[in-house]
């Protein structure tokens, strides 16, 4: 039974002869087979190229007089592909983005029916006598912590052969992952009905990559569900908690002229885009282009007086001399002890945990760093580095960079710094009631516009 929220993949390993005219007839059989992922070698294609097949994409990579090998994705893969390396005319690599990182190797050689000392590696369900090359293939897979999926699984005699001739029967083809993987692999057989002007079979292997769910602390909104008589009950809550009330000058963010301002350009906006004719389109633009102009000198006047306003509470009532005495050691205990545990480290290597467990000599030795630093009016350069990592964003090509999100890694010592800088800040000046943004415990997301008569 498959778990939930499980991908379901199936890999193919295929000796084909050659690729010339059988394209098409290949990928017909991996579609029919729902084989995803397809190594094949001898293609006897020449060249480092990509190309489409039907449903799939090929890799492919060969020389002249040497053999060569290629690799298809199907159409529901092609875009997770990151990586794909192309060693030499025995070896290609690639690399997908499904939750979960897994290899695919193909070798030649019998590994015989038993493990007989390789019990790490070899499943115990194998086919045929061991040889030298066998015995390599054994060696080269506990070097690298890998397990032969082949022998892993109990099958019937047709389902272990890879390649049957008129005169013989074999094991040579061989799928191996990596051994902390191993959890990952379900079955793993060779398919003896198919065809393709060869000797060899098509091993398979089913693998089952559960992908890691986005856990949210908190609640996310539905508002789909959001009907207008539960909007109105919500608008009489929020005015009787006083939610969008203010300490007075808590107004001169948005005041009645800012507010009529900003629907004046709003108004001839709309105004612009409804414009039919091309007289009309032009006198409505002068006129959004002005409206757009005095909201923003009504909002950037306000912004000054409000930080007018601001400086005026630091420099009064004697508000500069708290900001800038001397840091205790109780203040920057305080601030560590508010730095959440388990964040990657930045450019400096020291991550919090180390601040969490110095004691009291260790805190000395940093409050000691932060009063320097006051006096001198200069913080350590390697605060001003970052480490920067680029996240997939989980949509759209992956091989486009417009969908990767980048996070910045900055100093954990530096942060202790601005929490203790910021505390300070906070207990002297007034935060307006109607500011969402820094503050804790409230997020952008939080306020709701409620639309009344």
């Amino acid at each position: 039974m498959r778990a939930k929220g499980a991908i379901r993949l199936r890999l193919g390993s295929w000796n084909i002869g050659t690729l010339t005219g059988k394209s098409i007839e290949l990928a017909n059989i991996l579609e029919k087979r729902k084989i995803n992922i397809a190594c094949i070698q001898e293609t006897r294609w020449v060249g480092e190229k990509v190309r489409d097949v039907d449903m799939f994409k090929l890799w492919y990579f060969g020389r002249e007089g040497q053999e060569r090998v290629g690799i298809l994705i199907d159409k529901d893969l092609r875009e997770l592909v990151v990586e794909v390396r192309r060693v030499n005319n025995r070896l290609m690599t690639i690399k997908l983005v499904v939750g979960e990182a897994f290899h695919r190797r193909r070798f030649q050689g019998h590994i015989g029916v038993t493990s007989r000392g390789y019990d790490h590696v070899h499943g115990g369900f194998g086919f045929g006598d061991r040889n030298g090359g066998g015995t390599s293939l054994l060696d080269f897979a506990r070097a690298f912590d890998l397990v032969i999926a082949n022998s892993s699984f109990p099958k019937k005699r047709e389902h272990l052969v890879s390649f049957r001739s008129s005169v013989t029967e074999t094991q040579i083809d061989y799928l191996l992952c990596r051994k902390s993987d191993r959890g990952l692999c379900m079955d793993c057989k060779a398919i003896p009905s198919e065809y393709l002007s060869t000797l060899h079979k098509l091993p398979v292997m089913d693998l089952e990559i559960t992908r890691n769910r986005v856990m949210y602390s908190q609640h996310r909104i539905k508002w789909g569900a959001l009907t207008k008589a539960k909007a109105q009950e919500l608008a009489v809550k929020l005015l009787t908690m006083g939610t969008w009330r203010s300490s007075g000058e808590g107004d001169l963010w948005w005041n009645r002229e800012v507010q009529g301002k900003v629907k004046t350009k709003k108004a001839a906006y709309l105004k612009l885009v409804e414009s039919v004719d091309e007289e009309e389109k032009r006198a409505n633009r002068e006129h959004h282009k002005l409206a757009k102009k005095e909201a923003k000198l009504a909002v950037t006047a306000v912004e000054t007086a409000t930080f007018s306003h601001l400086y005026e509470e630091l420099d009064g009532r004697g508000r500069h001399k708290r900001l800038f005495r001397q840091i205790r050691v109780d203040e920057v205990e305080g601030a560590i002890r508010k730095i959440s545990m388990g964040k990657a480290i930045g450019p400096d290597k020291i991550p919090e945990e180390f601040w969490k467990s110095v004691g009291k000599a260790g805190l000395e030795w940093l409050t000691r760093l932060f009063n320097v630093i006051f006096r001198m009016k200069k913080m350590p350069e390697e605060w001003r580095w970052i480490t920067m990592v680029l996240v997939y964003k989980n949509k759209g090509d992956i091989q486009n960079c417009n969908n990767y999100q980048g996070i910045k890694l900055l100093s954990h010592t530096m942060k202790v710094w601005e929490r203790v800088v910021e505390l300070r800040v906070r207990r002297i000046i007034s935060i307006f009631e109607n500011q969402f943004g820094f503050i804790p415990g409230v997020r952008l997301q939080n306020p709701s516009t409620l639309l009344g008569d």
